[in-house]
């Protein structure tokens, strides 16, 4: 019983020092997009309202980007919180103040997440990164931009 019992053990024990699961990369986009077709701009459903927006080819910012993320609640539930590194914020300023009025869309491994409205220049370098999550969704879009 006492080898049983100390076999037992053993194999909880194994089976508990198991080294985490590494997060899986997330990749992240922002593009320019339109509600009109035009030459390079590639057709994309925004499945939460049912929009066709047409992204502009260039990827004005990505994961190289991104100092960090975390999740924060907004208004209809989680979110992701993308802070930029220095020359991210100096990009972000720059596309924003270039581009008010305009669409920017976010694609989160492909898949548009959000498309707001540019309002004014964003200077302070952090972006939020809507699309209807779960917190476990919006978890591992976080881990996965943490991925170095």
């Amino acid at each position: 019983m006492k080898r049983i019992v100390g076999l037992v053990i053993i194999l909880l024990f194994s089976a508990c020092a198991c080294p985490p699961k590494k997060p899986i990369p997330v990749v992240l986009e922002f593009r320019l997009a339109e509600k009109s077709s035009g030459d390079g701009r590639t057709e994309m459903l925004f499945e939460p309202t049912g929009e066709i927006f047409y992204l502009h080819e260039e990827v004005l910012l990505s994961n190289a980007d991104i100092a960090s993320a975390e999740v924060v609640m907004g208004e209809r539930g989680p979110v992701v919180q993308v802070t930029m590194t220095f020359s991210g914020k100096a990009k972000w300023a720059q596309v924003t103040g270039e581009n008010i009025g305009k669409h920017m869309a976010m694609l989160v491994d492909g898949v548009l997440t959000s498309v707001p409205t540019i309002n004014a220049p964003i200077l302070k370098g952090v972006a939020i990164i809507g699309g209807l999550f779960t917190e476990a969704e919006a978890r591992r879009i976080v881990e996965g931009l943490t991925v170095r």
